[in-house]
């Protein structure tokens, strides 16, 4: 009697059952020893084309899932394992030739949207991509593939809270080192680097050579300003990889650190390396070219940085194009800067068992980060990284019916003190140990809430960050801002001083209204004289004077993550390196530019050559 590996189907279901239980190797075994005694077998060529691909050898593959959609083009899985194959190889975008083919076919099954979705991310069509993994989820919901791909899109969408929700998810399904590691990616992507750290360090302790999580934990810990142990981490790092996404990784991380370094012509040279062959994603490109831009402000060669820069603002605008069409637009686009105030009644919300916040406020890059480290190094006070907490009132108004600020006036007190309760209450989800301590709100375009700090806080205390608009203009055009709505509005330096001007036109226009006690400081003044700025700070807020209050920088060292692009500038001591910036740049700030910003320098007694 025949032994029953000896039938051809009972090793193919073998080498299935092998492939399915995590043994790519035994699998391919069993699939070659069919293949020795039958070369032309469909199903065997399949499993060992599959092997490969779970052995992480998908260039050895290609070849096979090319021979078997030759020899058998009417079977859709097979269309659906080359396009795969091809995603896995980096050909992302040439696999959506396959997957059309595979559906014309009748592909469907959760392998088949889940290449399809990879292909149509390629092409930057995510609202599809997102619609083709939930159609695969739905068909295999609990798959660890599927959701890392559902929370990429949903990262690219900038559906940060719902790919932070996938990870969740994620981490209480099976997963390889591999895919911890990318799920760790993704927190550390959008700003969870406590999280981040923590899975990076997992799959460490389970795979101590994992290059990925190396790489990962490396620029969680700059990002976090833990340089010399990020350093260390660099260094155990292989030079040269054969796989060019880890290469790109590791070009990134070590431009990071010569950055932080001082050393940017060694940074300029990873960047443009990266650069060589951009990436097909605009995020990515974007990034970079931001990255090299500030390399190559660093080292004087301002044109070469505004190469670059206008580089990265194509790239983010390609970005917006793909993730908020109707940004493009500007139809909704900060719109309430476009809105009328209406006049406002006395009536405001009343007292509670809630101390009022300090909220701080000024056009984005005017210093509101290092005065908010300074606000928490004071121990009545606590600060919490930047929250559209007053946002989410407005939408709340609106969605109520009540839109704002026309409701304004017409708001009674249950209402006022229902606002109230959802504001502390989103506070306290942030900030769960602040005990007495006075909240710090810092969101610099709250600039344009003004007048519902108004009505709803009544006890408040508004502060207001002011630096040369010269210098605010152009910090702002060489950040990698995050929101949709400031990439678009800081796209040229002239979008960016018509912007500035906008915003501070709607505040001034209110300003002689506001009711909230205001103190306004001056970023040159912080830095000129730190100690008698402060102590004016402290005492228009009623508290008490404590020298120590002077080490805040080193206070925030410490700290370790800050979430704004300032995150590596405000762990310095206070210096006046970025006063006056934008002389440097001078000839690019033509008419159009200093005619919106000259009222501006005017008003906050900058003198005409830009010095305080």
């Amino acid at each position: 009697m025949a032994h029953p590996d000896n039938d051809s189907g009972n090793m193919l279901r073998h080498a299935f059952e092998l492939l399915q239980a995590g043994d790519g190797a035994g699998a391919e075994r069993v699939a070659r020893m069919m293949l020795k005694a039958q070369p032309n077998h469909t199903g065997a060529a399949t499993v060992l084309a599959l092997s490969l691909l779970d052995q992480g050898r998908p260039r050895d593959a290609l070849p096979i899932l090319d021979q078997i959609c030759v020899h058998a083009p009417d079977e859709p899985a097979n269309w659906s394992n080359l396009a795969n194959c091809m995603c896995e190889l980096g050909l992302d975008a040439d696999a959506l030739i396959p997957m059309q083919q595979a559906f014309k076919l009748g592909a469907d099954d959760p392998g088949s949207h889940f290449a399809y979705a990879r292909a149509l991310i390629a092409h930057r069509r995510l609202p599809e991509a997102l619609q083709a993994i939930d159609i695969a989820i739905r068909q295999q919901g609990l798959n660890t593939d599927l959701r890392l791909l559902r929370a990429r899109i949903l990262l690219s969408l900038d559906r940060w809270p719902d790919a932070n929700a996938e990870i969740e998810l994620i981490k209480r399904l099976p997963g390889s080192p591999g895919q911890i590691a990318e799920a760790a990616h993704v927190l550390l992507q959008t700003g969870l680097y406590a999280d981040a750290e923590q899975m990076f360090r997992h799959v460490l302790a389970q795979q101590s050579d994992s290059t990925d999580a190396q790489i990962g934990l490396g620029l969680t810990l700059e990002r976090t300003n833990r340089l010399e142990e990020a350093g260390k981490l660099a260094e155990a790092l292989p030079a040269i990889t054969l796989n060019e996404r880890l290469q790109q990784k590791i070009w990134q991380l070590q431009a990071r650190l010569a950055q932080r370094s001082g050393d940017s012509a060694t940074a300029a040279d990873f960047l443009n390396l990266l650069l060589a062959k951009p990436p097909a994603d605009p995020a990515q490109v974007a990034a970079l070219a931001f990255d090299l831009a500030q390399a190559q402000a660093s080292l004087g060669d301002v044109s070469a940085s505004m190469a670059s820069l206008e580089l990265a603002h194509r790239a983010k605008r390609a970005l917006v194009s793909d993730t908020h069409p109707e940004m493009l637009r500007q139809d909704s686009l900060l719109g309430l800067l476009d809105r009328e105030i209406p006049e406002l009644s006395d009536h405001r919300a009343p007292a509670d068992e809630h101390t009022d916040p300090v909220f701080l406020v000024g056009f984005p890059r005017s210093g509101t980060t290092l005065l908010e480290q300074l606000l928490d190094a004071h121990p009545a006070l606590a600060s919490f990284d930047e929250q559209p907490f007053l946002q989410r009132v407005i939408n709340r108004l609106n969605e109520a019916g009540q839109p704002y600020p026309d409701a304004l006036p017409d708001l009674d007190e249950p209402r006022l003190s229902e606002l109230r309760r959802a504001y502390f209450a989103d506070v306290d989800r942030v900030l769960k140990d602040r005990s007495a301590q006075r909240v710090v709100d810092k969101n610099p375009l709250n600039l344009a809430r003004a007048p519902l700090i108004d009505a709803l806080f009544p006890n408040a205390r508004l502060l207001l960050a002011i630096r040369h608009p010269c210098d605010v203009v152009l910090s702002c055009y060489q950040q990698n801002f995050r929101a949709p709505a400031l990439a678009i509005s800081f796209e040229t330096l002239l979008s960016t001083a018509q912007m500035y001007d906008r915003v501070m036109r709607h505040f001034q226009d209110y300003r002689e209204r506001l009711k909230t006690p205001l103190h306004v400081l001056r970023y040159e003044d912080l830095v000129d004289d730190t100690r008698g700025e402060a102590e004016r700070l402290f005492a228009f807020l009623d508290l008490p004077w404590q020298d120590d209050l002077l080490a805040f920088t080193e206070r925030a060292q410490k700290k370790g993550a800050i979430s704004t692009p300032s995150y590596s500038q405000v762990i310095q001591p206070v210096n006046r390196r970025a006063v006056g910036k934008w002389h440097a740049y001078a000839e690019h700030f033509d008419g159009a530019v200093m005619d919106l910003l000259a009222p501006w320098i005017r008003e906050f007694g900058y003198v005409d050559d830009g010095t305080s």
